[in-house]
This record gives C-alpha cells, structure tokens and sequence, in this order.
C-alpha cells in the first residue's frame, strides 16, 4: 500500500495497514540541521525519513501567505505583478492589498487595507499590487468594501502554478490544494481582525459584503479545482482561541455559517471531501461543521478533549494532529514525548479515522532530540492492531 493509497483508505474509513502521518515544520531552514543529526544527506531524505504522506500546493496568488520568508521567490512575484514587495520594512503585499511580514516563523498580517487607518495606507500605497485599485485606500471602509473587486482567479497564470506543483509530487504524495485563507481570515485581513469583530455588531452589512466577496472568488476557485480533478480540497478558517471561541456559536450559525456552507456545497455535490482547518478549541462548532460538509478536522489541539472529540464525533470526522507543539514537543524530555504520542494515537487512532501529525507545524523551540523521539515514536505506534 502507497501513501497515496494509505490516506484514500483512511478518509475512505477503509482498513489500512498502518495509519498515515504528516510532520510539519514551520522553518524549513532548519532541514540541515536536522538532517545532519539523523545522518541524512538532503532534504529529499528528510522528506523520505519523515514518511509524510501529504503535501498542500499552493495558488500563485496563495504563495506570499506561506512561501514570504522566500525573498527570490517573492521577487519574481512582484515582477510578475501578483504582490508588491517593501524589502525595506519587511512585507509583502499579496494580490488582495493585504500586507504580510517578512522574516516571522508563524503568519503574521500587518496591513488591512479596509481597516481605515490612513497613515498605513499612505505607507502602503506606493508598494499595493499594481491590480489593486488604490481608489479605495481614500474611501471609508463601508464604501471601499462596497466598490472592491476580488482578483480573477483565473488570471497571471494562477492555476498554472499549481498544476505545476501538482505534477512534481502526484505519484509520490497526496496533494491537497490549500485554503489559506479562509473567509473568515479574509475578511479579517481585509478589515483588521478587531475590527471585523466590532462590525458583526455595529455594522453586519459590511461584513456581509465582504464575506459575499469572497466566498464568490472562493466558488470560483472551486470549480476550477474541481475540473482539475482533486477529490479533496482543504478550507482554512481559525475560529477560536485555546480557551474560547472569537465569537458566540450563535453569531457563528447567522453570520459566517451560511457562507461555509454555500461553498462547501460545491465541493459536496462534486464528491469531493473537505479538509477544515481551524487552531484552538473550536468544539462548540463541530455539529455545525460536520453538517455543513466537512470530512476532516485538523489541526487537533491539545486545548480540546481528545477522547471526547473521539467518542463523539468520531463517526462523522476524520482527525487529524492532537500531538502537543505548545508544551510536550518543546519542553518535554524524549521520554515524555514518546509516552504523550502512544497515548495520542491510541485514543485519536482508534479504529482508524486519523491522520498522525502534531497539533500545528513545529517551530524553532523543539528541541531536535524531541523531533527525534517525535519520529520514532510514529512508527512504533502507527501500527493498527
């Protein structure tokens, strides 16, 4: 059984002979060292060791969001006139108008075009995208929202990339083409995160339009991920912190909701399963998730009831993750790490239904040895018995 086969089977409910796993790491600039401690020669063996059996490509347009710290890359981006790139200040300005810095490990959005703050926009102004109508940084953020236009995502070869990727890596891994960002994480970065919150109260119609906006670019990215012949496609939407949610479940069900499930419809009614990405504990959504569409949950969070997700909602998802980045991988010993990786998968794996992998990508402060322990304790544990 291939990895390709291993993760149809599993999100398929079907036997496998072990479970699949997917290891992360948000720095791949730290291949080498990590490489040199398991006395791998490149980052192929890297890839071979870990045994990952998925791979996310990504849009053209989609690149600055994961792809920024890539400074050549983001340069042939902006000749192309996809991003606009303000090397000096460190950000990048994807196709949207949104800025997003250069040189963090996580993601981080730094400019909101929409969120009204006029010295940002007059900082940003001569980097926007040359597609960007820079009009609108002069307008109240209600009309501005109003008068945008989405990109065409058809358009500069956007597709084109991805195919490209695609064919690089399709006989070897699953490909998934990612959903970053999402239209709750659009929005946000559009209009700024606190205020996009305000609004749901103050000024639902703004979000309304903006959530409109984008889930129109969303469906059209869709069908044409769709007739490219993916049978799983991935949406990104984080909607809580480790200890709460952004908002009510209620604010949820009437305002974002509804656009959840317009788009995940297309994907539905085409046979094709829906990833759901979302950090923190989000538990209090998951009926409403699992109604809409959605086939897998990742990533799981240590902040959630592993074995009450499990008894629970086990028969309608697919998890995937549950192994602690926040804690267990960076200050545990190897000891504990091995221990806390049995215990994940004997609950999350139970009779099958996930997808090994931890509970977000792994950053600089796993120590390697934890890396090491993180691995080794994959293939001890993934048998299923």
């Amino acid at each position: 059984m291939n990895k390709i086969e291993r993760i149809i089977k599993t999100l398929n409910r079907e036997d496998v002979d072990y479970l699949p796993s997917q290891i992360t790491f948000a720095d791949r600039t730290r291949d080498k060292e990590i490489e040199e401690a398991l006395g791998l020669k490149n980052d192929e063996a890297l890839d071979d060791y870990l045994e990952n059996h998925l791979d996310f490509i990504f849009l053209k347009y989609d690149k600055p969001l994961f792809l920024r710290n890539d400074l050549e890359l983001m340069r042939k981006l902006a000749s192309e006139g996809i991003v606009g790139l303000d090397e000096e200040n460190k950000i990048v300005y994807d196709i949207w108008g949104m800025g997003i810095r250069i040189g963090e490990e996580g993601f981080y959005y730094c400019y909101s075009p929409f969120r009204g703050d006029k010295e940002s926009n007059k900082r940003a102004k001569p980097f926007l995208p040359p597609s960007f109508n820079l009009d609108l940084l002069d307008m109240e953020p209600k009309k501005a929202v109003k008068e945008f236009n989405p990109p065409e995502p058809t358009a500069k070869g956007n597709f084109k990339a991805l195919k490209e990727d695609w064919a690089l890596i399709k006989d070897k891994v699953f490909a998934i083409p990612s959903g970053y960002f999402g239209i709750w994480e659009r929005a946000n970065g559009m209009l700024g995160f606190r205020e996009n919150l305000m609004y749901h109260i103050l000024d639902p119609e703004i979000v309304e339009e903006m959530y409109e906006k984008i889930t129109e670019y969303k469906i059209k990215v869709a069908h044409e991920l769709i007739k490219m012949g993916f049978k799983v496609c991935h949406h990104g939407d984080d909607l809580a912190y480790q200890t709460s949610s952004f908002f009510s479940k209620e604010m949820y069900i009437k305002m974002l909701l509804p656009y959840h499930k317009r788009l995940f419809k297309v994907y539905k009614d085409a046979g094709v399963k829906i990833i759901y990405h979302s950090c923190g504990n989000i538990t209090p959504f998951i009926p409403e998730l699992i109604d809409a569409g959605v086939d897998v949950l990742e990533p799981v969070q240590p902040c959630m009831d592993l074995k009450y997700l499990k008894d629970k909602f086990g028969k309608d998802l697919i998890f995937m993750g549950g192994i602690d980045t926040q804690s267990i991988l960076p200050l545990g010993t190897p000891n504990e790490v091995k221990k806390h990786v049995k215990e994940v998968i004997s609950i999350l794996g139970r009779d099958g239904g996930y997808i090994i992998a931890p509970s977000q990508e792994i950053m600089k402060d796993v120590p390697i040895k934890n890396i090491i322990a993180l691995i080794e304790a994959i293939k001890e544990e993934r048998k299923i018995d």
